[in-house]
């Protein structure tokens, strides 16, 4: 079973060093921004986006986390990244789209998440799409 995601010292050191180079428009996150399903407050957290086949999409390697409850709440969403901030309509997408999109994204940030992606078999497109339930994908659509 997969290691749960735990913000540790250690991980809050990395997620500011992250937080300010995409604020400096550096570096391979951005941050997302997303109204609260229960606060209506926006809550800002950070990505990193990938582009497959021309299509930006984000992914929750950690599962079900509070930013993907409320991005299903409201899918309405912004990715900052330096002074620039793009609106988007985010879809949820499962099967082999999502299999796909978390194949691209898991090589490429395999020494980061590889500790919280359990899937079980030889991590092949069709493991990856049945496992596409326990990792959320959403594909981003300009508005």
């Amino acid at each position: 079973m997969a290691k749960t995601y735990k913000l540790g010292l250690r991980r809050k050191a990395l997620n500011s060093v992250v937080r300010a180079l995409a604020k400096m428009g550096k570096g391979p996150a951005s941050e997302l921004g997303v109204r609260g399903r229960s606060s209506g407050r926006r809550r800002h957290v950070m990505v990193s986006p990938i582009v497959v086949d021309d299509t930006t999409y984000i992914v929750a390697p950690y599962g079900h986390v509070n930013w993907v409850r409320n991005v299903q709440a409201n899918p309405h969403v912004s990715l900052a990244k330096g002074r620039a901030i793009t609106r988007y309509l985010a879809v949820e997408v499962r099967g082999e789209e999502a299999g796909r999109v978390l194949v691209a994204y898991y090589t490429k940030n395999k020494k980061h998440v590889a500790p919280f992606v359990d899937v079980p078999g030889e991590k092949t497109l069709m493991d990856f799409a049945a496992a596409a339930d326990q990792f959320p994908v959403f594909r981003l659509e300009h508005l």
